[in-house]
């Protein structure tokens, strides 16, 4: 018993003692520059659409990201230049006149004040890849079974999204540029089907009520950078809550002296009528 007593009054001691040397650290959390970050499409069937806004230091978290007196502008080819026009608080849009076109460079290069200016990598439309048919199974779900040959000639990335229209409105929009614009987890590559008849299925989540929708359903063929932009949000997603990493996979840039993607796509749609007879509880 006087032994143990020894023991517990030395751990009390000892701990004691350690108390003096233990103070509070001032952590100086240092983060670069403030810099440029771009989300910008081109499209033929849509223009340009481009989100600009500027990267937030970690003790800032809370600060707005939006940059004053913002100039972006559409290079095209070595000769042209389109101001883009701004549309929202941080949103820039091609002129109503303008008209994408395959077989030609885009890039996008944005100006601020007090920030290094950006310029992203060339960007080629792809073609389009067109649906030749669709299955509409609503056997248990509402389930759309998308039909298109893949082109032998390149290799293709493909990705598909719906929309819901209910008496000429539409109801969900999945493809905006204003949330994610498409979904990095639904990545096709042709290497496995190149040349070949593919499907791609497409759930739908319609609204619960009893009506008639028109259902609209999108394939989209998307440019390389495109897919190594969600092939690393991919990525990004699996190392960053797992142990065995000591680091995140860090999430592709095609902007040079900044962060974000300029990409291009292009899609086809197909529409069929859908009465929706899920009566709601």
């Amino acid at each position: 018993m006087k032994k143990k007593s020894i023991i517990i009054l030395f751990v009390i001691f000892s701990l004691t003692g350690c108390m003096e040397f233990i103070k509070p650290i001032k952590m100086n959390i240092t983060s670069e520059q403030s810099k440029i970050v771009v989300h910008g499409f081109i499209s033929i069937n849509d223009g340009v659409l481009v989100q600009i806004n500027k990267t937030i230091s970690p003790e800032n978290i809370n600060q707005d990201n939006t940059i004053q007196d913002v100039k972006a502008y559409l290079l095209i080819g070595k000769d042209s230049i389109v101001n883009l026009l701004k549309i929202g608080k941080d949103f820039f849009a091609s002129p109503s006149n303008f008209y994408a076109r395959t077989g030609v460079a885009y890039q996008i290069k944005v100006e601020a004040s007090n920030f290094e200016s950006v310029i992203s990598n060339e960007q080629y439309i792809p073609a389009t890849v067109s649906i030749d048919s669709l299955i509409l199974d609503t056997t248990t779900f509402c389930d759309g079974m998308i039909y298109f040959r893949d082109p032998v000639e390149t290799v293709n990335y493909y990705t598909k999204n719906y929309l819901i229209f209910y008496k000429g409105d539409t109801l969900q929009n999945f493809f905006t540029a204003f949330n994610e614009y498409f979904s990095p987890y639904e990545l096709y590559e042709d290497v496995e089907f190149n040349g070949k008849v593919k499907y791609l299925e497409q759930q739908v989540n319609t609204p619960e009520w009893e009506d008639s929708l028109i259902l609209e359903f999108r394939l989209y063929n998307i440019s390389p950078d495109l897919a190594l932009f969600f092939k690393s949000i991919q990525d990004y997603e699996f190392t960053r809550d797992d142990v065995l990493y000591d680091q995140q996979s860090p999430i592709y840039t095609n902007i040079k002296n900044g962060y974000g993607i300029f990409a291009s796509y292009s899609y086809d749609m197909i529409k069929t009528p859908y009465i929706n007879d899920v009566i709601p509880w």
